[in-house]
């Protein structure tokens, strides 16, 4: 297959070819094939602990969703007052149990409010009760995915990450030695990797059982 790419009888060519001498300087390897063929990045995951205090929770709802449900559920608690006030043929309802029926629509619980008795008022209470069930059962499904007590997240983000660009002393990193992995950060092959070829030849290993044990262990 290689001699059909450098005689032009073909264009490309899709398996998981390991990186050799020979090949890099017949070839040209994409970042994605050659993960694919074989290489992994290995790295420890950083885990980042909510504190006791935060405001993460009220994250998956923005600022002017919050005030649009709290507006509503004002404006719906002093419809249905009005409403019921107006009527003669029902008792009197009072504010705060107009409001406490609403509150209980909003967070879906039962705590003890009048129901309203005017079929327009149950019809109110009908459409918030809806909207409160679809905004809340968004906001509960966004807050167990994203907002949990512990994070895991990776350090470096493929092969072109800034990291790996331009290394410092405060992210080590190296490949094993002896095999095509060295051959593909040599800057003659990729001049991006100048920095990365010379840094990484203090931490390369020949076994990469003992580098993953060191890695391991910090």
């Amino acid at each position: 297959m290689v001699s059909d790419v450098v005689q032009n009888k073909a264009d490309v060519i899709i398996a998981p070819f390991l990186m050799t001498r020979d090949r890099l300087l017949a070839l040209d390897f994409t970042d994605e094939s050659y993960l694919n063929g074989g290489m992994a990045l290995v790295t420890v995951a950083q885990k980042s602990n909510m504190t006791l205090f935060n405001f993460r929770t009220f994250q998956p709802l923005s600022a002017s969703m919050w005030f649009v449900l709290l507006s509503l559920t004002l404006a719906a608690s002093l419809i249905v007052y009005f409403a019921e006030k107006l009527s003669i043929k029902t008792p009197v309802y009072p504010l705060w149990e107009s409001v406490n029926y609403f509150t209980g629509l909003a967070f879906a619980r039962d705590i003890g409010a009048l129901n309203p008795v005017k079929l327009g008022s149950r019809v109110i209470g009908i459409s918030v009760a809806l909207f409160m069930l679809i905004v809340m059962s968004t906001y509960t499904a966004v807050l167990t995915s994203n907002m949990v007590a512990s994070t895991v997240s990776l350090p470096i983000h493929g092969l072109k990450d800034e990291k790996i660009i331009n290394p410092t002393a405060s992210f080590k990193f190296g490949t094993q030695l002896n095999t095509g992995y060295v051959e593909y950060f040599d800057p003659k092959r990729d001049p991006s990797f100048q920095k990365t070829f010379l840094f990484m030849k203090r931490y390369n290993y020949a076994d990469t059982s003992q580098a993953i044990r060191d890695l391991k262990s910090g």
